[in-house]
């Protein structure tokens, strides 16, 4: 958990880090972003000055279907 918040707390500054999903290119806008912190994926998305972190998930996922729910 604490390896996670710090990754959060990066995003500040740096909001725009992190890779687009090839999974949700074509699902998503090219805002979305997914970092890597151990065995989970957050998966966050970057509208202005607006950080939105849609999910922190444990290993693979369906991301499409996983992020629909």
């Amino acid at each position: 958990m604490d390896a996670s918040q710090e990754l959060t707390a990066t995003l500040a500054e740096m909001p725009h880090q992190g890779n687009v999903p090839k999974e949700l290119s074509l699902f998503a806008s090219a805002e979305c972003r997914e970092l890597h912190c151990q065995c989970h994926r957050l998966v966050d998305t970057v509208d202005a000055a607006t950080v939105t972190i849609g999910a922190i998930a444990d290993g693979p996922h369906d991301m499409p279907s996983f992020l629909l729910r």
